[in-house]
């Protein structure tokens, strides 16, 4: 089950030998296809363009977008574009690497849900295009969803799997998010704002402006941080397409990626070590298999890089063997716990009773009378008792022999 696979149509060559039409031979045509269809980017590059902007010409390069969301510019925009203008160097060298990977993926969700491609930088905003950011709050992933809005969704949150991190599901959510509040709203803006704020404050704040209906009309009534994420975003937008700091030095192209189901038990180690290659280059992929094990439950996919689906697929057999045969061998090493009892003596001092010495000992009343055979009689000075201590002892797997 794959990804980014459009639909291809083509007129297959007379005459050509059936042997010719290798799956390799297939593959590498597909790639090298699909690399060079270009993304929704149209990127420009200018090194002094932040002193030679100005409303006009930031109007004339938003046209080229072809955007059905209105891409104002103001001296709000233009004080946000300001910090981008400064911002380090290492900031957009980060966002450029995690782009290639994210990027795609994104346009392809946002086409299918037939959204404007620009909500894509909205990720950049909430996360910085990081699956592991988590704010102050909770809110995680790549979208920021708060724990409870996730489950709202429908997202699977638990000890193994964490969709707010994932790149494919945390996407589809936010694009019903924005999807039902534009249909609430009828502006795209407000749709963007509601994502930071929720519905509930958009709301309250077209009241509190007398029923007005855009962004702008609205924003001093909005929360201090929605009043800057719509410039922020704008900012982003423009920076992204029309500036050297969106650069990535791809030249368009697209990362192409695809997406396999796994009906197994395994390690994203495993599947990196029979395909050779680092570990990190999978993981990068699929955060929201928080420790890098696919479980057994539900259905469930990796996304990888195409060329290392097309090599999964060719080896899935060798990938699985090799899995079961490290997670025996992984739990013949686990350490084996015995429960232990020993006993040892208390000699009663004056003044203590069951009920302080239970306390020292960090056992029960009933215990201590139990093991002793103690009526409801106070103790007596010098009675010794016997105070029985549980523990798991660690014990070492018997060694088989091959």
């Amino acid at each position: 089950m794959f990804l980014l696979l459009p639909e291809l149509s083509a007129q297959v060559p007379v005459a050509v030998p059936e042997t010719e039409n290798s799956l390799e031979r297939i593959d590498s045509l597909t790639c090298l296809l699909l690399e060079n269809i270009p993304n929704h980017d149209a990127f420009r590059c200018e090194s002094q363009w932040y002193d030679q902007l100005n409303a006009a010409s930031f109007h004339d390069d938003m046209l080229l977008l072809g955007s059905a969301i209105p891409l104002d510019y103001n001296s709000f925009v233009k004080q946000q574009l300001y910090s981008l203008n400064i911002a380090a160097p290492a900031y957009f060298d980060r966002l450029h690497q995690r782009k290639l990977i994210y990027f795609p993926i994104f346009e392809q969700v946002l086409d299918r849900y037939n959204l404007p491609q620009e909500l894509k930088y909205v990720s950049i905003i909430e996360s910085s295009l990081n699956p592991n950011a988590v704010s102050w709050c909770g809110a995680t992933g790549l979208w920021q969803f708060m724990p409870y809005t996730g489950k709202m969704y429908e997202m699977r949150i638990d000890q193994y799997v964490d969709e707010r991190k994932s790149i494919i599901q945390s996407t589809e959510k936010a694009c019903e998010f924005f999807k039902s509040s534009y249909e609430l709203f009828g502006d795209w803006l407000l749709a963007i704002a509601s994502y930071n704020c929720g519905p509930g404050n958009v709301k309250k704040a077209i009241a509190r402006s007398g029923g007005k209906k855009t962004f702008w009309e609205i924003k001093p009534f909005l929360p201090k941080e929605t009043q800057n994420y719509i410039p922020r975003f704008l900012a982003m937008a423009y920076v992204m397409n029309f500036t050297h700091l969106g650069d990535d030095g791809q030249n368009g192209r697209s990362l192409l990626t695809a997406r396999v189901e796994v009906d197994s038990l395994i390690h994203l180690e495993h599947i990196a070590r029979v395909l050779e290659v680092p570990v990190q280059e999978i993981k990068a992929y699929n955060e929201h298999y928080i420790k890098q094990v696919v479980p057994e439950s539900g259905k469930n996919e990796i996304i990888l890089p195409y060329h290392l689906a097309m090599a999964y697929l060719e080896r899935e057999q060798e990938i699985f063997t090799y899995a079961r045969e490290q997670i025996a061998i992984a739990k013949a090493a686990e350490p084996v716990y015995e429960k232990q009892t020993t006993s040892v003596n208390h000699k009663v001092r004056k003044g203590e009773t069951v009920y302080t010495i239970a306390k020292k000992h960090k056992v029960t009343v009933s215990q201590i009378r139990s093991w002793n055979k103690l009526g409801n009689t106070s103790l007596k000075a010098g009675k010794t008792l016997v105070i029985k201590k549980t523990s798991w002892v660690k014990v070492s797997p018997e060694f088989t022999a091959p």
